[in-house]
Protein backbone atom coordinates (compact mmCIF):
# COMPACT_ATOMS: atom_id res chain seq x y z
CA UNK A 1 0.00 0.00 0.00
CA UNK A 2 1.20 3.46 -0.90
CA UNK A 3 -1.08 6.42 0.85
CA UNK A 4 -3.41 3.91 1.58
CA UNK A 5 -3.67 2.33 -1.86
CA UNK A 6 -3.76 -0.67 -2.69
CA UNK A 7 -0.64 -2.14 -4.77
CA UNK A 8 -1.83 -2.84 -8.87
CA UNK A 9 -1.44 -6.55 -9.94
CA UNK A 10 1.43 -6.10 -11.78
CA UNK A 11 3.67 -4.47 -8.88
CA UNK A 12 2.31 -7.32 -6.77
CA UNK A 13 3.70 -9.68 -9.28
CA UNK A 14 7.12 -7.31 -9.08
CA UNK A 15 7.19 -8.09 -5.65
CA UNK A 16 6.35 -11.29 -5.65
CA UNK A 17 9.86 -11.98 -8.27
CA UNK A 18 11.90 -10.42 -6.25
CA UNK A 19 11.10 -12.18 -3.03
CA UNK A 20 10.87 -14.93 -5.02
CA UNK A 21 14.47 -14.74 -6.67
CA UNK A 22 15.87 -13.92 -2.44
CA UNK A 23 14.19 -16.78 -1.30
CA UNK A 24 15.35 -19.09 -3.88
CA UNK A 25 18.79 -17.68 -2.81
CA UNK A 26 18.55 -18.37 0.42
CA UNK A 27 18.20 -21.91 -0.30
CA UNK A 28 21.17 -22.18 -2.47
CA UNK A 29 23.16 -20.93 0.22
CA UNK A 30 21.50 -23.51 2.47
CA UNK A 31 19.86 -20.42 4.95
CA UNK A 32 15.97 -22.17 4.71
CA UNK A 33 14.79 -25.53 3.26
CA UNK A 34 12.19 -24.67 1.05
CA UNK A 35 11.01 -21.53 -0.86
CA UNK A 36 7.91 -20.17 0.39
CA UNK A 37 7.33 -18.20 -2.71
CA UNK A 38 6.23 -21.16 -4.29
CA UNK A 39 2.86 -21.43 -2.42
CA UNK A 40 2.00 -18.21 -3.19
CA UNK A 41 -0.08 -17.69 -6.26
CA UNK A 42 0.08 -14.57 -8.31
CA UNK A 43 -2.46 -12.37 -9.19
CA UNK A 44 -3.39 -12.35 -13.18
CA UNK A 45 -2.82 -8.77 -14.84
CA UNK A 46 -5.58 -7.97 -17.69
CA UNK A 47 -3.87 -7.26 -20.67
CA UNK A 48 -5.64 -3.62 -21.71
CA UNK A 49 -7.97 -3.39 -24.41
CA UNK A 50 -5.92 -1.88 -27.31
CA UNK A 51 -8.44 -0.15 -29.89
CA UNK A 52 -6.73 1.17 -32.75
CA UNK A 53 -8.17 4.07 -34.57
CA UNK A 54 -10.96 3.57 -37.18
CA UNK A 55 -9.27 3.69 -40.86
CA UNK A 56 -11.14 7.37 -41.59
CA UNK A 57 -9.53 8.63 -38.27
CA UNK A 58 -5.97 7.41 -39.06
CA UNK A 59 -6.58 8.68 -42.59
CA UNK A 60 -7.21 12.08 -40.92
CA UNK A 61 -4.71 11.95 -38.19
CA UNK A 62 -1.67 11.09 -40.95
CA UNK A 63 -2.94 13.38 -43.79
CA UNK A 64 -2.69 16.27 -40.92
CA UNK A 65 0.42 15.23 -39.67
CA UNK A 66 1.61 15.59 -43.59
CA UNK A 67 0.81 19.28 -43.77
CA UNK A 68 2.19 20.46 -40.77
CA UNK A 69 5.09 18.16 -40.80
CA UNK A 70 5.47 15.80 -42.99
CA UNK A 71 8.68 13.80 -40.74
CA UNK A 72 5.85 12.89 -38.63
CA UNK A 73 3.76 11.94 -41.51
CA UNK A 74 6.45 9.75 -42.86
CA UNK A 75 6.48 8.15 -39.42
CA UNK A 76 2.86 7.54 -38.63
CA UNK A 77 2.15 6.19 -42.02
CA UNK A 78 5.27 3.18 -41.54
CA UNK A 79 3.37 2.94 -38.01
CA UNK A 80 0.37 1.88 -39.27
CA UNK A 81 1.93 -0.01 -42.66
CA UNK A 82 4.08 -1.82 -41.04
CA UNK A 83 1.67 -2.57 -37.65
CA UNK A 84 5.04 -1.53 -35.65
CA UNK A 85 5.60 0.24 -32.48
CA UNK A 86 7.18 3.25 -31.63
CA UNK A 87 10.45 1.82 -30.54
CA UNK A 88 10.74 -0.54 -33.97
CA UNK A 89 9.89 2.64 -36.66
CA UNK A 90 12.46 4.72 -34.56
CA UNK A 91 15.19 1.62 -35.36
CA UNK A 92 14.28 1.29 -39.10
CA UNK A 93 17.50 2.19 -40.99
CA UNK A 94 18.19 2.26 -44.87
CA UNK A 95 19.85 -0.93 -44.75
CA UNK A 96 16.16 -2.48 -43.52
CA UNK A 97 14.47 -1.25 -46.40
CA UNK A 98 14.44 -3.06 -50.08
CA UNK A 99 12.96 0.06 -52.26
CA UNK A 100 12.86 -2.53 -55.27
CA UNK A 101 11.44 -5.63 -53.75
CA UNK A 102 8.70 -2.98 -51.99
CA UNK A 103 9.92 -4.89 -48.70
CA UNK A 104 11.01 -3.84 -44.79
CA UNK A 105 12.74 -5.70 -41.74
CA UNK A 106 11.60 -4.77 -39.00
CA UNK A 107 13.24 -5.84 -35.79
CA UNK A 108 14.75 -4.25 -32.84
CA UNK A 109 13.69 -1.42 -30.81
CA UNK A 110 15.39 2.24 -29.73
CA UNK A 111 14.17 2.34 -25.78
CA UNK A 112 14.35 5.86 -23.94
CA UNK A 113 15.96 5.59 -20.50
CA UNK A 114 16.80 8.67 -18.40
CA UNK A 115 19.87 9.88 -20.04
CA UNK A 116 20.02 7.56 -22.63
CA UNK A 117 18.85 5.65 -25.57
CA UNK A 118 19.36 2.09 -26.24
CA UNK A 119 19.28 0.91 -29.48
CA UNK A 120 18.05 -3.02 -29.18
CA UNK A 121 18.76 -5.13 -32.37
CA UNK A 122 16.14 -7.67 -31.03
CA UNK A 123 12.69 -7.61 -29.71
CA UNK A 124 11.29 -9.12 -26.38
CA UNK A 125 10.56 -12.37 -28.45
CA UNK A 126 13.53 -11.84 -30.72
CA UNK A 127 11.60 -11.77 -33.88
CA UNK A 128 12.21 -9.69 -36.81
CA UNK A 129 9.71 -10.12 -39.84
CA UNK A 130 9.72 -8.81 -43.46
CA UNK A 131 6.90 -6.77 -44.32
CA UNK A 132 5.55 -5.60 -47.59
CA UNK A 133 5.03 -2.00 -48.94
CA UNK A 134 3.20 -0.98 -51.20
CA UNK A 135 4.64 1.52 -54.01
CA UNK A 136 2.90 4.69 -52.34
CA UNK A 137 4.91 3.75 -49.28
CA UNK A 138 7.88 3.41 -51.51
CA UNK A 139 7.40 6.90 -53.16
CA UNK A 140 7.38 8.47 -49.55
CA UNK A 141 10.47 7.04 -48.60
CA UNK A 142 11.93 7.91 -51.53
CA UNK A 143 10.66 12.01 -51.38
CA UNK A 144 11.61 11.90 -47.23
CA UNK A 145 15.38 10.65 -48.20
CA UNK A 146 16.02 13.10 -50.77
CA UNK A 147 14.29 16.06 -48.26
CA UNK A 148 16.51 14.71 -45.61
CA UNK A 149 19.81 14.38 -47.90
CA UNK A 150 19.18 18.08 -49.11
CA UNK A 151 18.33 19.35 -45.11
CA UNK A 152 22.20 17.58 -44.13
CA UNK A 153 23.54 19.72 -46.74
CA UNK A 154 22.17 22.37 -46.21
CA UNK A 155 23.58 22.31 -43.10
CA UNK A 156 26.56 21.09 -43.07
CA UNK A 157 25.63 17.45 -41.80
CA UNK A 158 27.78 14.71 -43.52
CA UNK A 159 26.32 11.24 -42.36
CA UNK A 160 27.26 8.30 -43.94
CA UNK A 161 26.34 4.62 -43.77
CA UNK A 162 23.24 3.27 -42.61
CA UNK A 163 22.43 6.39 -41.10
CA UNK A 164 21.98 8.24 -44.47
Amino acid sequence: CLRGLPMTASAVRDVHAVLAGAFKQAQVWGWIDHNPMTLVTRPAVKRPDVRPPQVAQAERLIDTAMAQDPEMGLFLVLAVVLGARRGEVCRLRWSHIDLDRGEVLVGGKITSLPGELRDEEWTKNRSKRRVAIGPAVVELLLEGGVVAHKERRVFGVWITGDHQ
